[in-house]
């Protein structure tokens, strides 16, 4: 907006000052208002920021072989192809083998 600001005023002042023709200043008058105009009203007509999932976007493993006992870290196993960033993930529906539920996986240890 500073900007615009500035450049209407260096317009008046080329304007008012160095052209005697009244064509000129209606001119630069009228220029310097379509500048401070589209500059004013730009971020009116962007579109909002939406998060997108792409359907390309999966797992590189789907099994996973833990050691006991050791700290086990797999990178790059995520593909998040044209997704936007950051991606949050949460395990839902934790279930034993034969579908009952499992609280001993959501419970801390101590």
């Amino acid at each position: 907006m500073s900007l615009a600001l500035i450049t209407l005023f260096t317009f008046s002042k080329i304007a008012f000052n160095e052209y005697e023709d009244n064509k000129n200043r209606y001119r630069l008058a009228a220029m310097a208002g379509l500048i401070l105009l589209s500059t004013s009203c730009v971020n009116k007509f962007l579109p909002e920021d939406l998060d997108s999932f792409d359907q390309d976007a999966g797992f590189t493993q789907l099994v996973y072989k833990p050691k006991l006992g050791r700290t086990t870290v797999y990178t790059d196993n995520y593909n998040t192809a044209n997704s936007t960033l950051p991606l949050t993930f949460e395990i839902t529906s934790i279930t034993n083998k034969d579908g009952s539920p499992a609280p001993e996986l959501t419970q801390s240890f101590r």
